[in-house]
Parts: structure tokens; C-alpha cells; sequence
């Protein structure tokens, strides 16, 4: 998939006490002649785009040597090392078998290859990266999926905290809960009681005030 003759070793980004390891610190370990040249600088093949391809190959290797890892530890520098290598063996052949561009394809293999160092503590290092972070996110989802409650949980408190505001500003509603539900059939009758009569054409009159209230009465409780 590549010259392994050019392909150079890419060592670990040693981070500082309590410093998070981001994509850009990776990245500035593989900014040099071979892969900028692979990569036209990393812009024909952006550098993201690699590591989204290495979580997802990891994702599918974890959930597939699922079985064989111990499930107490955090960490993988904990799990066996023989668990280890068929992760790795299974991204490797996930990354052949995949629907990945060859382009692609030759990048994240020798990428994968350039940080390999056997026998040392480092050894394999992006590759284990790659697989902390997919695991990170595949607990995530089996977190959610494990307690669903906890979504529940939150939306009633938002509509709790917008139906408090509305109740504040709204009187009316706070007046109608107070008088109950007949509240506005008895305000309709007594306004209706202010009828004074009925005219020549035989027309009820009633003051000018009354009917606007009788409307809004009535339409409110409707």
C-alpha cells in the first residue's frame, strides 16, 4: 500500500501534566515530507478526515472483539496484549476491506504503520488513541441506552421552567383557576342580565360595554 522504505517513524506527542491530546497536537506529529507530500500539504486529503476514518475502523473492531475485552478497565493499557493485537489486526483488515477511496486507504494504513514501535510502551500508539476515543464514544451511546430516563427527565423541567414563566404573566389563567371551570358561563349570565329591554323592532338593547364582555366570556371558556 506503500514504500516502507520512505514511510518515516512518527513518534508520540508527549503531553504535558494534565493537558488533553487534541487532533491539532496529532496532526503537527505527521506534518512532515512524507505524508505532506501524500497529502499535497494535507489539504488534498484533510488530516480530520483521517482519524474519522481510523474511529470508525475501531468501532467496528471494538464491537466485533467485544467479547474478549475485560470490561472493568478504562483504560486498554490494562487489557491483554494479545486482545490488543487482534483489535489492531482487525482494523487492518476492516481498512483493506472497506469502501475507503485507495487513496485514503494508503494514508491511514501508513499512518497507522509510521507509529508502530514494537516492544515499546508507545508502541501502536495512534492506533490505541483511535480506539480510546471510539470506546469513549460507544459508552456514551450504551450509557443512553441504559438509563433513557435521564432525557425524560430533563425535558419536564424545561416545560416546568417555561410554564412557570407563562403562568406569571398570565393573570387571566391564574383567575380562571381560581374561579373553576363554570367561571365564565356565570360571568355570561350576569352579563346578560343586563339586558334593559327589548326596542320597538322588537331587538334586545343593552348598554354599549356589555356585549364586547359577554363575547370575550363566552369565546374564553369555549
Amino acid at each position: 500500500m506503500s514504500d516502507i522504505t520512505l514511510r518515516p517513524k512518527i513518534l508520540k506527542y508527549i503531553r504535558k501534566k494534565d493537558e488533553n491530546v487534541t487532533n491539532a497536537l496529532i496532526h503537527a506529529q505527521f506534518k512532515v515530507e512524507y505524508f505532506n507530500e501524500k497529502t499535497e500539504n494535507w489539504t488534498a486529503t484533510k488530516f480530520q478526515s483521517t482519524t474519522y476514518v481510523l474511529r470508525d475502523l475501531c468501532t467496528t473492531a471494538l464491537k466485533q472483539q467485544q467479547c474478549f475485552l475485560e470490561p472493568g478497565f478504562n483504560s486498554f493499557r490494562y487489557q491483554n496484549t494479545m486482545t490488543i493485537e487482534n483489535l489492531y489486526n482487525q482494523v487492518l483488515i476492516e481498512l483493506e476491506q472497506g469502501l475507503w477511496s485507495p487513496t485514503m486507504k494508503s494514508i491511514v494504513y501508513d499512518m497507522l504503520k509510521a507509529t508502530e514501535f514494537p516492544g515499546h510502551v508507545d508502541d501502536m500508539w495512534l492506533f490505541q488513541w483511535a480506539l480510546s476515543k471510539a470506546k469513549q464514544k460507544l459508552d456514551r451511546r450504551d450509557k443512553g441506552k441504559r438509563n433513557p430516563e435521564a432525557k425524560a427527565e430533563t425535558e419536564p423541567g424545561v416545560e416546568g421552567s417555561t410554564s412557570s414563566k407563562h403562568r406569571a404573566s398570565s393573570p387571566g389563567i391564574r383567575r380562571a383557576e381560581r374561579e373553576g371551570p363554570d367561571a365564565g358561563i356565570q360571568r355570561a349570565e350576569r352579563e346578560a342580565e343586563k339586558f334593559e329591554g327589548v326596542n320597538e323592532q322588537g331587538n334586545k338593547s343593552f348598554k354599549a360595554t356589555s356585549w364586547p364582555r359577554i363575547a370575550n366570556s363566552m369565546h374564553s371558556y369555549k
